[in-house]
């Protein structure tokens, strides 16, 4: 939608009557933006609408939620999608997307249920006799470009709590992701969990070809 606006008429203010609707909240879901571009002899104003088909909801992160923990072993993995942080973003923490790419080892067949808790996560899977592997969390940072969670396998076997840092480079068609896990209780953790993630990763790279 363009708006001509003649420099010699004040009377004609498009951009302050777009700004009352959005105040207002008369245009839900939408982003409006402004620019001039020169036509011709004169100037134009052109506005541009972008309606978000799904908006990601934030969890609430409890205040003083802690440290990343000194020791313990770590594992860095990076990967690149072909698509943009927020459709990484809702693949990285919606449950329905998170079933489609989440790889444990030792999977045979899609066994893996992904669900929203209050402030964070929560991943199963299921066996012949019932819960085999227990993982939850909760996000300490939730933004476009960085997420930051705990995360617990089993914690009844009293295996410490480990910290995930996921950041996202790029805001076109194609993203990087550098995923950080630190505070691993002992090797074969780190092996366990870089098999995991790179398993996981590749299928969520799968995902967007």
């Amino acid at each position: 939608m363009t708006f001509s606006l003649p420099t010699s008429c004040p009377s004609h203010r498009p951009r302050r009557a777009a700004d009352r609707c959005i105040r207002h909240k008369r245009l839900p879901r939408q982003r409006i933006g402004w620019r001039h571009a020169p036509f011709r002899s004169g100037w134009f104003l052109a506005m541009s609408t972008y309606i978000f088909q799904h908006q990601l909801k934030p969890p609430r992160i409890p205040a003083g939620s802690g440290r990343i923990p000194d020791g313990g072993w770590d594992l860095a993995i990076s990967s690149i999608a072909n698509a943009d942080r927020s459709r990484i973003l809702r693949a990285l923490t919606v449950p329905e997307y998170m079933e489609a790419w989440l790889c444990l080892p030792g999977d045979t067949m899609p066994s893996v249920s992904a669900s929203r808790t209050a402030n964070g996560y929560r991943i199963q899977r299921f066996g012949p006799h019932g819960v085999e592997i227990d993982i939850s969390g909760t996000y300490r940072t939730f933004r476009q470009a960085k997420l930051l969670f705990t995360w617990q396998r089993n914690a009844e076997e009293t295996k410490p709590t480990s910290l995930v840092l996921i950041r996202l480079y790029g805001e076109f068609a194609r993203t990087r992701l550098c995923l950080h896990h630190v505070g691993l209780g002992s090797a074969e953790e780190r092996d366990w969990h870089l098999e995991m993630w790179k398993g996981s990763l590749d299928r969520l790279r799968a995902l967007f070809r």
